[in-house]
């Protein structure tokens, strides 16, 4: 009965195959027709495991906001809150006797309305009261009837706990105060001390005790404020330090200092030189405490604090539009931290500062802000250039908790030298503008010179040039729940974009990160001892350099570099999706998915999951190419290596400018391929291509299926194809609803050997229809120009035209296998061909014609794609 079914079965295949134009001889081998009385025992390939999908990255979390502050809502993501200090239509100017603090909704005024009278309203009944009216003659003794007329002569008078009131009126005087006083004015806008030339004192108002200031202002042409040696706290509440000389207030040499509604605004520079102009100058070990403090349109340095043991604690604090250094027009910074100095700040704002917002620089100076914004900066009016954000250097450590950076010039947060570190959490940096001078520039963030950074929660978004730079040697990058997005190009040449930049030896730890809509390269890794590692890593939708509209690649590594990524989808970008190269570069991927990679803009080529070339190395475990264009993986040049566990490449799209190519897989140029468990499907034209001297594929495991002909002509549609001295090793593989032909082996020297191989249904080529008839293609098994194919274990079966080809001087041997079904179980078109080769345990069983020796047409090898140079831009 199994005989009879064989034999009925055979006839049915004839006759459904019978053509008249079909080439073959007819002749039948003579070999046994029952496949069921023996079958090899062929293993089966095992499916690849799927990868596993990245955890998305947390936004900052930067609400709620401080009291009064307002949420801030990015209309390009709802899902990004900032604070807003100020309410909408922003800060505004105040009178000369008020100011505006950080979550206020308007101007207020310092200290008290000014009384009917001309002393203090309010005056204190349980303490001795010191009376100076300013113009006084001589002779008063301190009361209200009496008035002294220079403050000199009521501290002189005065003791600890004393009150010294002050009328209305300007104190053309330097006042000096070294017991535990008050000094109490009428008011801010009419009490003023100001001494119309310097004196001997070291300001205007010269604090050498902890005394008390109320309710006046002082400037003149005296430093406004020295505090020193005091012991105890010096106050300041509700002053206004307008129009002082040199430096606003100064606390030195151990002093203390607390204040509170303190204004200091427009300090001039120093007569002779045009240096200083400082708004607080804090050093020697001093400290300060601020609260709701503005310092406005000074110069040089807004906030200065320098040395060891000299600590700034600020709360509710603005600095704003400081100017540069009238001498030479360099610096204007907001708060500069040096030399060892501690920085604390609470709800602080520095905006519309010149050449760097907040620099804290020097081995031992620490700065700790949180709720800060930083924003504006402008450039250095000497040279145009600067206008950064935040700058640590020289070994200073920053730890930033809650931070909006925006609309900063060149760099929005610089981090150099080695010892620096920099810890942000819940931190915004965005619309950082290009530097004024030239154009260049704009970068979201900045660390190099062996800087150490840490980053949680932190989002770059619509930066210039750069949204993150690492680089040199030693320097580090560790990043948890990072979002780089919208990075523009450079303002000077439109070129760039980038998401992050690694390079030079530089060292990066990301976790949960995502990259988008970036230019040019989401991420570039570059040079020899830079090492990229991460964790749940998205880079999607990276487009096109502005300037030539080429790149847009997803990931660049090349010159040496090292990246190892584990969970990480790359999806919509352009030109590569990830590109690899270069002797000693190396790439390990785990839970990869690579998909969707768009056309080169420029010329509507390329479109490539993933290129390796130049000698890189690429190891990759469950990974997933699907709906790429041209090729899914190009494999290129020599002593270039991939190795695959688990690969899934599938649905690679035509080229978009010639809708040629498609493949699966291209090797070429004596690289060198390993795949252990993958799956081919639905590629175009070729799904596995295998070419050149020295080019080597090895592959267990493997099953390649459903390969369409060339979009552009219908041509091809090949399972694996193996060519022009190239080889390959393939154990355990099935190629099945393929195209043209399922296993080819083309060109002298050209060597493939299959162990456990099962290959069916390879249809003719598309065209085969109406154009390209004579050479429709359907082989099974081919062996042509010379290469030398030997198989074991296999069955060739239900193939269009030939089960097995053997053609123009080549060799292929057959061991322990089925050639069933076919129309041409084997075609022969060597002369004196040993056939026995071919008949080492083989069944040719049911096919139409057995054996044959017509010579038909072939369709033609198909060409290699390109490589893209990795640093192509």
């Amino acid at each position: 009965m199994a005989k009879l079914r064989a034999a009925v079965w055979s006839l049915l295949l004839c006759s459904a195959c019978s053509d008249p134009d079909l080439p073959g001889s007819g002749v039948d081998a003579g070999h046994r027709e029952d496949a069921s009385l023996w079958a090899p025992d062929i293993a089966e390939p095992e499916p690849p495991a799927p990868p596993t999908p990245p955890t998305p990255p947390d936004l900052p979390r930067i609400t709620p906001c401080p009291d009064g502050w307002r949420e801030k809502v990015d209309p390009d993501n709802v899902a990004l809150v900032t604070c807003d200090p100020w309410p909408e239509g922003g800060r505004q100017d105040c009178a000369e006797d008020e100011a505006r603090f950080p979550g206020r909704p308007g101007c207020e005024r310092i200290g008290p309305a000014c009384p009917e009278g001309e002393w203090p309203a309010e005056l204190p009944e349980d303490a001795r009261v010191l009376y100076v009216r300013a113009g006084e003659p001589e002779g008063g003794d301190g009361t209200r009837e009496r008035p002294f007329g220079w403050i000199a002569d009521a501290v002189a008078a005065a003791s600890d706990g004393d009150v010294i009131a002050l009328s209305k009126g300007l104190f053309d005087e330097e006042a000096r105060i070294d017991r535990a006083v008050t000094l109490l004015g009428a008011c801010v806008l009419e009490t003023r001390i100001a001494p119309s030339v310097a004196g001997g004192e070291p300001a205007a108002l010269t604090l050498r005790a902890a005394a008390a200031v109320r309710d006046l202002q002082v400037g003149g042409a005296q430093r406004g404020v020295d505090v020193s040696r005091t012991g105890d706290a010096a106050e300041l509440h509700s002053v206004l330090v307008r129009d002082a000389t040199e430096v606003g207030v100064t606390v030195s040499f151990r002093g203390r200092l607390r204040a509170t509604d303190l204004v200091v605004s427009d300090t001039l520079a120093r007569q002779g030189d045009g240096a200083l102009g400082y708004g607080l100058n804090v050093g020697e070990g001093a400290e300060v405490t601020l609260n709701r403090t503005v310092l406005e349109r000074n110069r040089t340095v807004g906030v200065r604090v320098a040395d060891e043991g000299t600590a700034l604690t600020a709360s509710n604090l603005v600095v704003s539009d400081t100017l540069a250094q009238e001498s030479d027009g360099a610096f204007g910074y907001g708060l500069a931290a040096q030399s060892g100095g501690e920085v604390t700040l609470d709800q602080a704002v520095l905006e519309r500062n010149s050449a760097v917002g907040l620099t804290v620089g020097g081995e031992g100076t620490a700065l700790t802000a949180t709720d800060l914004v930083v924003s504006d900066t402008q450039s250095q009016e000497s040279d145009v250039a600067g206008g950064l954000g935040l700058a640590a250097w020289g070994g200073a450590q920053v730890t930033l908790e809650g931070a909006l950076l925006e609309r900063n010039r060149t760099v929005g947060v610089r981090v150099a030298d080695a010892g620096t570190a920099l810890t942000a959490r819940d931190v915004v940096v965005s619309h950082t503008l290009a530097q004024e001078s030239d154009g260049d520039f704009g970068w979201g963030f900045e660390a190099r010179g062996g800087g150490e950074v840490t980053l949680d929660r932190v989002v770059f978004d619509r930066n210039r040039a750069l949204g993150v730079w690492i680089a040199e040697e030693d320097t580090t990058l560790v990043a948890t729940d990072l979002v780089v997005s919208d990075t523009l190009a450079k303002d000077s040449d439109a070129s760039g974009g980038y998401g992050l930049q690694a390079s030079d030896g530089a060292r990066v730890t990301l976790d949960r990160v995502a990259f988008e809509r970036n230019q040019t390269a989401g991420v570039a890794v570059v040079g020899g001892r830079t090492v990229l590692t991460a964790t749940d890593l998205v880079v999607v939708d990276t487009l096109a350099q502005e300037s030539d509209a080429l790149g847009g690649h997803g990931l660049e590594a090349w010159g040496g570099a090292e990246v190892t990524v584990d969970r990480a989808v790359f999806a919509r970008n352009r030109a590569v999706g990830l590109a690899v190269g270069g002797d000693g570069t190396a790439l390990t991927a785990t839970d990869l998915t690579v998909s969707d990679t768009l056309p080169q803009e420029s010329d509507g080529d390329f479109g490539t999951g993933l290129q390796a070339s130049g000698g890189a190395e690429v190891t990759l475990s469950r990974a997933v190419l699907e709906r790429n264009r041209a090729t899914g993986v190009v494999v290129g040049e020599e002593a270039t290596v991939l190795t695959a566990t688990d690969l899934v490449v599938v649905d690679t799209l035509a080229q978009a400018s010639d809708h040629d190519v498609g493949y699966g897989l291209q090797v070429s140029g004596g690289a060198h391929v390993t795949l252990e468990r993958a799956v081919l499907e639905r590629n175009r034209k070729v799904e596995v291509l295998v070419g050149g001297e020295g080019t080597v594929l090895t592959a267990a495991d493997l099953v390649v299926a459903d390969t369409p002909s060339r979009e552009s002509d219908g041509r091809h549609g090949a399972s694996v194809v193996v060519w022009g001295g190239a080889s390959a090793a393939i154990s355990r593989s099935c190629m099945v609803d393929n195209r043209d032909y399922a296993l080819r082996a083309s060109g002298a020297e050209t060597t493939v050997t299959a162990v456990d191989l099962v290959v069916e249904r390879t249809s003719q080529q598309a065209c085969a229809v109406d154009t390209c008839r004579r050479a429709g293609g359907g082989f099974g098994l081919a062996s042509e120009d010379g290469a030398t194919l030997d198989v074991r274990r296999f069955r060739s079966a239900d193939n269009a035209l030939v089960g097995v080809l053997v053609a123009t001087g080549s060799d292929l041997d057959l061991h322990e296998g089925i050639v069933s079904g076919n129309r041409i179980g084997v075609n022969v078109q060597v002369d004196d061909y040993d056939r026995r080769r071919l008949q080492d345990q083989v069944i040719y069983v049911g096919n139409c014609v057995n054996t044959d020796t017509a010579r038909f047409e072939q369709s033609e090898l198909p060409e290699m794609l390109d490589i893209i140079p990795p640093e192509r831009r």
